[in-house]
């Protein structure tokens, strides 16, 4: 390869080192009734990285879409994978027309992932919301240990908060209503 040029490989990780995809997120829409929510988690345009850990609930429209034959290209050469998630929503796994099978991905292709409940303690709760997994439930189990380099926390829950103790947001966002 010319001085210069990147391989697709190092493209990729290029990539996701600018897009970085974090381990242990928890979207929430706040509103799961009201219709006009978006994907929980849309993958598109070559998107690469690695998302582990996480919950996604209360979106109306998926909580996965995987658009583009440029993702797919990725997610097939190991650059993108979605795993040990919990998937919460009234449509989990996009339908549309592209002729991506998000389920197919997020069930066969990808390891780990659920469907349930992944019991939070009160996450669409508009004035104190909890995002806390409630002892016992679901996102205390099923959960992957993180690379072992350093950069990320040893965990034994999914998703971004602790079941134990104070949440880390606490004192760091507001739920005052305008």
């Amino acid at each position: 390869m010319p001085p210069g040029e990147a391989s697709e490989s190092s493209r990729a990780q290029t990539m996701g080192a600018k897009t970085r995809l974090p381990s242990g997120v928890t979207p929430v829409r706040i509103d799961p009734v009201s219709g006009e929510s978006t994907a929980g988690l849309l993958l598109r345009r070559g998107t690469a990285g690695k998302l582990f850990n996480s919950i996604v609930t209360g979106f109306q429209t998926a909580g996965l879409d995987l658009d583009n034959s440029e993702t797919i290209d990725r997610a097939n050469a190991g650059l993108l994978e979605v795993a040990n998630t919990i998937f919460d929503n009234p449509v989990n796994f996009d339908t549309d027309d592209d002729g991506i099978d998000e389920a197919d991905w997020a069930t066969n292709q990808w390891t780990g992932n659920r469907e349930v409940d992944p019991e939070l303690v009160a996450p669409f709760n508009r004035l104190a919301p909890d995002f806390r997994p409630v002892p016992g439930g679901a996102a205390t189990t099923g959960f992957a240990a993180p690379p072992n380099d350093g950069f990320f926390d040893d965990v034994d829950f999914v998703g971004g908060v602790s079941p134990a103790g104070a949440p880390w947001y606490e004192g760091w966002t507001t739920t005052d209503q305008n």
